[in-house]
């Protein structure tokens, strides 16, 4: 009985998220943050590399920023309490991949900013964990990865064949990160599960 007052009294600190909602609020709020942080393709083309993962931090309106903030909070904050594994690893992983990736593939695009790619990959991540649950959450977290995986084939689909760009827009979505940020999820969780698997066969 004891033991198990202990456990829910244990609450875990989301260390990664609530640094990532810090920073992002500060750099909302501090113009010259922002301006060292956002994603500058000339500018990490120059050697200013760290903006490939500060970039994420970075973002262009209220809407942009609290529909952002409030998103990566719950599922941070989720992830981190049920204490899935090596989510800071990801995160920087996701962050540096998603960067390198709109280096690579979007030449034309010179500033970019948001944590929608990392909050689609942790949403994936988090859906991918919930199979191992009970019968209730395992439906749950296949809806989700359904919804999800449907709405990056749909992306995806947008990227290759719709040009999104609006002169009168002050900015648009880069449907890109969010597809780079779920295939890395989803490899990097099948990694873990590779070595789990591994480890309890020797």
């Amino acid at each position: 009985m004891e033991e198990l007052t202990q456990k829910r009294m244990r609450v875990r600190i989301p260390v990664w998220t609530i640094s990532i909602v810090v920073l992002s609020i500060v750099s909302f709020i501090s113009s010259e943050l922002s301006s060292l942080f956002i994603y500058d393709r000339v500018a990490i083309l120059g050697g200013e590399l760290w903006r490939l993962f500060t970039s994420h931090l970075v973002h262009f309106s209220y809407f942009h920023f609290l529909y952002n903030i409030i998103a990566f909070g719950v599922l941070g904050w989720v992830i981190e309490q049920q204490d899935y594994p090596y989510f800071g690893s990801l995160l920087l992983l996701m962050a540096f991949i998603i960067g390198v990736a709109l280096l690579v593939m979007k030449p034309d695009m010179l500033f970019y900013g948001g944590l929608s790619g990392l909050a689609h990959g942790a949403f994936f991540y988090l859906a991918l964990h919930g199979l191992y649950h009970s019968l209730y959450w395992r439906r749950i977290s296949l809806l989700a990865i359904g919804i999800i995986s449907m709405k990056v084939t749909i992306e995806w689909y947008q990227e290759i064949f719709v040009v999104n760009a609006d002169a009168e827009q002050e900015y648009i979505t880069m449907h890109l990160s969010h597809i780079i940020g779920v295939a890395v999820a989803v490899m990097f969780f099948l990694v873990l599960a590779y070595n789990k698997h591994r480890e309890n066969n020797l």
